[in-house]
């Protein structure tokens, strides 16, 4: 029943994917196999074309958005208990293990920004020590630490840097003359 709900969870996420899909299966239902076929292509050809035209918005709306959901769960929330125990920012209380919870992770595509609530005796010290270990876990290239409010502490996890990548130098469209740029006159 989970998968059910999760199934039906994404597609409200993403309709501009989900809704094709139902409409050819439910054509596929009502015994109209060609007509469900041809939706099934038009609908796959639409989004080849939109993400061909259009590849900003089509990451904005489409990939971009899968993208982001993938690398919140794969990377944090399915790993936030064992990252947390294993350098040393769990507690055990009565037999019970606490893990500081985490808020919401903003996914982006250069850093990501989680917001963690400190468990009871927690500093911002505590964090700050293991943020190299944290880029370790998470594969970034870096983590900071700061606090933004009392007993909660946030983590920037950046994981791209726009700037190494390497842009080609565009060519001048025509020549130019230097004897003409007046230097050295007032």
């Amino acid at each position: 029943i989970r998968g059910a709900i999760r199934l039906v969870w994404w597609s409200i996420l993403f309709p501009m994917l989900s809704v094709p899909l139902a409409v050819a299966i439910g054509l596929a239902a009502a015994d109209d196999v060609g007509w469900s076929l041809f939706t099934a292509l038009a609908a796959t050809l639409a989004l080849i074309a939109w993400c061909r035209l259009a590849p900003n918005s089509y990451r904005a709306l489409v990939s971009g958005r899968i993208w982001k959901r993938r690398r919140s769960w794969k990377i944090y929330r399915a790993r936030w208990t064992n990252v947390c125990v294993l350098h040393g920012l769990a507690r055990t209380l009565n037999g019970a293990v606490l893990v500081p919870p985490l808020a919401r992770p903003v996914i982006g595509f250069t850093f990501d920004r989680l917001t963690i609530c400190m468990l009871a005796g927690q500093t911002i010290d505590d964090w700050s020590r293991n943020a190299d270990a944290f880029a370790q876990t998470f594969g970034a290239r870096s983590v900071q630490v700061r606090s933004s409010r009392p007993a909660v502490v946030e983590l920037m996890i950046v994981h791209a840097d726009t700037l190494c990548t390497v842009m080609p130098v565009p060519s001048p469209v025509e020549s130019v003359d230097l004897f003409r740029v007046p230097v050295g006159t007032t």
